[in-house]
């Protein structure tokens, strides 16, 4: 008998008979031999076989493709035979027992109380549920292929960081004090011992998706394959075969510390396990001078904005002040000041508004010796904004986040961030980096600066620390 086709609808006509290979003028397919063929083929051969002769035949010289699809489809379902009577064809399908059946199964009452329905109906809905079903096959098998190279370019990543920290390490040990060597071996092994959890894990975790994988090309090549109709009524799907990818693999990193390239030697503390005093090599900052100093009734300055040389704009974000100064001689006077205003950053624009960030859903703007209640830039909520920027181009670069990372999260809550045009439109949003699996690319972005060529460069605190009250930043 002939078969359904996964692609099902897409039948070829072939262009001569397919049995004396002369004729052009087809008239005949048959489902059971599945051969088209001509007028004179059928009287000579096909009509004077016994068996042949019984065959279902289609005359299709006055059909179109699509018909002849439908034709096809519908003879073959209706050639379904019973399994219990063998020359009784099927135009009945039962549920509860999960098989097609002849009208002599329902006399005979094996059926009774059985939900019945018609043959061509189920077909109909057991061929769109095997698509489905090869579709989320399809779709699970892309799935694996991208969380397979997720794990391979972790692994690499890892190993580079690995090497690296461990060489950093080992270089910095042969500077050190003799008193340090036996320190500096232990963080070789706990860095090896980290190293050794994470290759474990992706490794045990790579084998899953290979295994899942193969499981998931092997369902899909039996779907691929020419099947009985019979067979597409029958067959279950197993559902458990889909993989889930394990999201907290991806977040395992090494904790081990960084040191810093030597240029000029120093003699500091290090705040470690053990509190030696060590020789590092510190980098120089630039040669600043102090020229004058002035006192303020603010506890801390977050933030300072120069106007001019002698006028400028400080925000206290502890205080929860807000003051316009100006600098006399040897003396600091307040023009104006707003208390209870938490700013968190701000930055001038060309026209010399200053625009304020002050951890809500909407920037500020403080102009004309006021904060404006409604200001024209885009809304940013749920998520709520942190460092502002704005570059030569009057363009305004904006962090936001859904807050400072808790030491509690499994996982940090991603940031953005996004730049607007000087009428507070977006213009882009940066959420991954434009590697080749596109990582987060920040969690709270708190300050942010541009170079010369408008490259964005930011602080990102990234998670809480363990111990204390401070934050790790990047």
């Amino acid at each position: 008998m002939a078969s359904i086709k996964p692609e099902e609808g897409c039948f070829t006509i072939p262009s001569k008979c397919q049995i004396c290979d002369n004729s052009s003028i087809l008239k005949w397919m048959c489902s059971e031999c599945d051969l088209y063929f001509c007028a004179n083929c059928e009287l000579k051969f096909h009509r004077k076989n016994k068996i042949l002769s019984g065959h279902t035949k289609i005359d299709i010289e006055n059909c179109d493709t699509e018909n002849i699809t439908e034709i096809i489809r519908k003879a073959e379902v209706e050639g379904v035979t019973c399994e219990s009577h063998s020359k009784q064809k099927c135009d009945l399908f039962c549920k509860d027992c999960h098989n097609p059946i002849c009208k002599i199964c329902v006399s005979m009452g094996s059926h009774k109380n059985h939900e019945l329905v018609s043959i061509e109906d189920i077909f109909k809905e057991k061929s769109i549920e095997r698509k489905d079903f090869q579709n989320r096959i399809e779709s699970s098998i892309k799935h694996c292929t991208q969380t397979a190279n997720d794990l391979e370019y972790m692994l690499e990543k890892a190993t580079e960081k690995y090497n690296t920290t461990r060489k950093n390490i080992l270089c910095t040990e042969r500077q050190l004090l003799s008193q340090t060597k036996e320190y500096f071996k232990s963080q070789v092994e706990e860095i090896k011992s980290e190293w050794e959890n994470i290759e474990e894990s992706v490794n045990k975790e790579m084998k899953k998706v290979d295994r899942v994988k193969g499981q998931l090309d092997e369902e899909d090549e039996i779907l691929s394959q020419d099947i009985t109709p019979f067979e597409v009524l029958t067959r279950k799907h197993q559902t458990n075969i889909f993989y889930k990818v394990n999201d907290s693999i991806f977040h395992k990193k090494l904790q081990q510390t960084f040191y810093t390239i030597i240029e000029e030697t120093r003699r500091v503390t290090l705040t470690n396990e053990i509190g030696f005093l060590f020789e590092l090599n510190l980098l120089k900052g630039p040669n600043f001078k102090q020229t004058a100093s002035f006192e303020t009734k603010c506890k801390s300055i977050s933030k300072l904005i120069l106007m001019d040389n002698s006028k400028a704009v400080i925000a206290s974000y502890k205080d929860e002040i807000l003051q316009r100064i100006q600098f006399e001689k040897s003396e600091l006077k307040v023009e104006q000041e707003m208390s209870n205003t938490k700013i968190f950053d701000m930055d001038i624009m060309q026209n010399g508004d200053i625009l304020l960030s002050v951890e809500e859903c909407e920037l500020k703007l403080f102009k004309e010796n006021e904060i404006a209640e409604h200001a024209p830039f885009h809304p940013f909520s749920p998520l709520k904004t942190f460092g502002v920027h704005v570059n030569r181009e009057n363009e305004i670069i904006v962090g936001i986040s859904a807050g400072f990372p808790n030491e509690k999260d499994e996982v940090s809550k991603p940031g953005k961030i996004v730049v607007l045009n000087s009428k507070g439109s977006i213009k882009i949003k940066h959420e991954f980096d434009q590697g080749k699996y596109r990582d987060q690319l920040c969690v709270c972005p708190t300050r942010i600066v541009t170079n010369l060529d408008n490259t964005i460069c930011f602080i990102d605190i990234y998670k809480k620390e363990y111990y204390g009250d401070g934050y790790d930043k990047k």
